[in-house]
C-alpha cells in the first residue's frame, strides 16, 4: 500500500471477514476496487466479506 501511495495511485485498505471457519482478513484494493495480488486458490475456497474500505 505504501508503495502504491508513494508512486502517486489511488488504493484503499479493506478489511473483510468470513464466517467459517471464523477470520479476518486484510488486503489493497485499487481505486475501482480490484484486488491487488493473488487470491489464494483464486478466492474460491475462502470467501472474504468486505467489512471496512479506507476512503
Amino acid at each position: 500500500m505504501l508503495a502504491t501511495a508513494l508512486t502517486g495511485r489511488r488504493c484503499h485498505l479493506v478489511l473483510g471477514a468470513r464466517v467459517l471457519p471464523a477470520a479476518f482478513h486484510a488486503w489493497v484494493a485499487t481505486g475501482d476496487g480490484t484486488p491487488v495480488g493473488d487470491d489464494e486458490a483464486g478466492g474460491h475456497d475462502h470467501p472474504w466479506t468486505p467489512v471496512y474500505t479506507t476512503p
